[in-house]
């Protein structure tokens, strides 16, 4: 409870929070689910708002409180200076390490073709899909694992209830 404790009261600092940002976005498999994660929500947030006519800068303010990544949003002020400077958005997009190369080409073609809101909401909706399937997959290779981890809990319990009792049936005869 103290190690908890001290990882929530850590955690408040900006410091340690930027670092736990990074941290999330370099680990092996955890990355790609946070980062399937921050794209649903910023294409989603991102394709609903340019179908509804709000600008693009708009947007990108916007997009910086949805998504609680350090990382995300330092890539999201990179892009706002962009498109104020006129290089557009799927420039910004294709600068960044962050986002996956499939993206960039869909972002890409979005803005050549003026369909920009409709291909993010598309790549939203295959990012939650793909990010559905992955979470499930894990799940399922965690249930072994969990119920391993049951069965020793459980017999370290018996264990510790019976040896007890043997050990005073022996001291009894």
């Amino acid at each position: 409870l103290g190690l908890a404790g001290a990882a929530l009261v850590a955690l408040r600092r900006p410091d340690a929070r930027a670092w736990l940002d990074r941290a999330k976005l370099r680990l092996p498999y955890v990355k790609d689910i946070f980062i399937k994660i921050y794209l649903t929500r910023l294409m989603r947030v991102m394709g609903i708002s340019l179908e509804r006519g709000v600008t693009i800068l708009d947007t990108l303010g916007a997009c910086r409180n949805v998504i609680p990544n350090a990382e995300f949003q330092r890539f999201l002020g990179e892009l706002e200076v962009q498109v104020t400077e006129g290089r557009g958005i799927a420039a910004g997009f294709r600068d960044s390490p962050l986002i996956p190369s499939s993206v960039k080409q869909m972002i890409d073609t979005g803005e050549a073709t003026g369909s920009l809101g409709k291909v993010m909401a598309r790549v939203a909706d295959f990012y939650e899909r793909d990010l559905t399937r992955q979470l499930n997959r894990l799940a399922k290779m965690a249930e072994p694992v969990m119920l391993m981890v049951m069965g020793v809990l459980v017999g370290t319990i018996v264990t510790s209830i019976i040896l007890p009792i043997f050990k005073m049936s022996r001291a009894v005869h």
